[in-house]
């Protein structure tokens, strides 16, 4: 009797902690569901890099594509880009330019160390997205971006990028 309590509060509380769209009913094929949430990822870096003084980026430049990775409730796009910043500019001068920038908008700002003890500012949308900033040297900026989680269907398998 006790295993069964135990399956059935642990069924719930996987049910109660998947992703928003995973009750729904799937309107979308795995692809299209990818696709969009690779677009709205990388749309998102480019809505943050523009919080940035033109005169400082000299370009963005995003990896065409990224990977699925696993999050506590589904998948997320993950990808990855450099902004080039113009000669003179501080790397870090400019993450900190972002985040006093973002007041206005639609995502939250909270900074921590990364494993090797740099500086990392950390961007959340509204929207579920994820942005890790930190300076790469003087001259450039890393993000690594993730996307909001979504649900695919259980025997899905794949690709290796996208």
């Amino acid at each position: 009797m006790r295993w069964i309590v135990i399956g059935i509060a642990a069924s719930v509380a996987l049910l109660l902690n998947g992703c928003a769209r995973s009750d729904q009913p799937q309107t979308e094929t795995p692809s299209e569901t990818i696709s969009k949430a690779k677009s709205a990822t990388q749309d998102g870096v480019v809505q943050v890099v523009d919080l940035a003084a033109d005169d400082l980026v000299q370009r963005l430049d995003q990896s065409p594509t990224g990977s699925l990775v696993s999050s506590q409730d589904g998948k997320q796009w993950a990808g990855h880009a450099t902004v080039m910043l113009r000669r003179g500019a501080d790397a870090a001068a400019v993450v900190d330019c972002i985040e006093d920038s973002i007041s206005d908008t639609d995502w939250s700002a909270s900074r921590d160390k990364t494993g090797q003890g740099r500086s990392r500012l950390t961007l959340r949308s509204n929207s579920g997205l994820s942005l890790l900033i930190r300076p790469k040297g003087g001259a450039s900026i890393n993000i690594a971006s993730f996307s909001d989680c979504f649900a695919l269907p259980s025997d899905f398998v794949p690709a290796r990028s996208y």
